[in-house]
């Protein structure tokens, strides 16, 4: 499956209640990578009609640092959906939903409204620099419960997490952290220019952010926030503040997050009140896309499944939460 079409599935599911009677009626894919953002449009049978890519520009501005601007991810959503209708002959109204595909952790802090800080950039999923934050973490919350996710809690920890990116933050650029009204990922940014919406995504938070992934999708806390936040751990580490500038609301993939607020819906061509359904991280959607996947016969005692994706990551699922005694920094 092409890594554009990655969302589709978490659409598809949409469909069925419109394609009786108006068979032309189709979904928008569109996946945020690392080079470029790519969109397509698939109809119910999920045949695709048009697709289209736009590059983007990584900037390196020290050895083992990554950033992008937000305004090209949004400028180049605008112009791949329009370019992707055109190709595939496809109207606005034609359009059902849409749905993203992120990289992740791609961090973005942003101001009260929305604004991303940092001159716009984002700290990329592949930028290494807070790797002693990462370290940092692993010394400061060792025993704590939230970092059962990193081998059993024996880590390590990937400096491309949420945590040690905002542990960054906070510690090199204080400006930066004090101004902060939110701390975000792509994903949650990308939604809220969509659809006025600030959510974060409950495959990114189960996955980055060292939350409890089902809580965070099912229930709230006593001041009405999305639940299962690593509370303890972000005390020990001196990051307290951080689950005050995360979104307030956690919506699961293929959940709805809204519509196309009239900005929106004339920036990208289509309709206002266009439904935006929630993605998550690109593997894991990816994941999701595979529908059959490869049964493996281990020597764990546990049921298995294997993903390896375009960036050679390995991700194995299980039933139920089984962390892996390995090195690897991902679960």
């Amino acid at each position: 499956m092409r890594a554009r079409a990655l969302p589709l599935l978490l659409l598809l599911g949409l469909l069925p209640l419109c394609c009786a009677s108006a068979p032309k009626r189709v979904v928008v894919a569109v996946d945020v990578g690392t080079e470029s953002l790519r969109a397509a449009l698939f109809d119910g049978a999920g045949k695709q009609l048009g697709d289209a890519s736009v590059p983007h520009e990584t900037q390196f501005p020290q050895a083992g640092w990554a950033e992008q601007r937000c305004d090209d991810w949004w400028q180049g959503l605008g112009t791949a959906v329009r370019a992707a209708m055109a190709k595939a002959g496809c109207t606005a109204a034609d359009v059902h939903a849409l749905c993203l595909a992120t990289t992740s952790c791609t961090v973005v802090a942003c101001d009260e409204h929305g604004v991303p800080l940092r001159e716009g950039a984002a700290l990329l999923w592949m930028d290494a620099r807070s790797a002693p934050q990462a370290a940092e973490i692993m010394r400061l919350g060792k025993g704590d419960p939230a970092l059962g996710v990193n081998c059993g809690g024996d880590g390590p920890i990937s400096a491309e997490w949420m945590l040690p990116k905002a542990l960054w933050l906070k510690q090199s650029e204080p400006q930066t952290w004090a101004a902060a009204h939110t701390v975000c990922e792509c994903q949650d940014w990308m939604n809220f220019m969509l659809t006025g919406r600030l959510v974060a995504g409950g495959c990114n938070v189960a996955t980055r952010w060292h939350c409890d992934g089902a809580a965070a999708v099912s229930a709230v806390d006593e001041g009405g926030a999305f639940a299962g936040r690593p509370t303890t751990l972000l005390r020990r580490i001196g990051l307290e503040e951080l689950a005050e500038r995360w979104p307030r609301e956690c919506v699961p993939m293929g959940g709805r997050v809204g519509g196309l607020t009239a900005q929106a819906a004339a920036h990208l061509g289509l309709l206002e009140g266009t439904a935006v359904a929630q993605g998550g991280a690109d593997a894991y959607v990816g994941l999701v896309g595979l529908g059959d996947t490869l049964t493996l016969t281990l020597t764990l005692p546990l049921p298995l499944t294997l993903t390896l994706t375009l960036t050679l990551t390995l991700i194995l699922t299980s039933p139920s939460p089984a962390p892996l005694p390995s090195p690897y920094p991902y679960p």
